[in-house]
């Protein structure tokens, strides 16, 4: 990645994580209009939409060899945290485990993502 786009990569998801946990603190603290739980809940979005950006442009410049490591982690990661949101999910449906927030999800794929380019990457090497 260049030094950029894993600049504006890190700043963004960074800023999601601090926003995400002030949405929440805010949200579980009092009662608010629906307009303004809407605008708090929904605000978390937008530093993970220029996160994704950046990886989306980053990914856009990749040579073909790279392409191909980035296409096979990525099936990966996908193929992972879909099997594991269909076990949660089924755990969660038989009172197994106690729900867990959704947005566990996103952040497992992007963080899978990663690892499992790493592995492959050495395959290719």
């Amino acid at each position: 990645m260049r030094i950029n786009h894993l600049t504006v990569f890190v700043l963004s998801m960074a800023a999601f994580g601090i926003l995400l946990g002030i949405a929440m603190g805010i949200l579980e603290k009092g009662s608010y209009s629906l307009f303004l739980q809407t605008v708090v809940s929904v605000s978390p979005a937008i530093p993970f939409l220029l996160a994704m950006r950046a990886l989306y442009t980053h990914i856009k410049h990749l040579d073909e060899m790279k392409l191909k490591i980035a296409q096979d982690a990525v099936l990966l990661a996908v193929a992972v945290v879909a099997i594991s949101a269909l076990l949660l999910g089924l755990l969660e449906l038989n009172d197994v485990i106690p729900p867990l927030p959704i947005v566990i999800f996103p952040i497992a794929l992007i963080s899978l993502w990663g690892i499992i380019q790493i592995v492959v990457s050495k395959r290719y090497a």
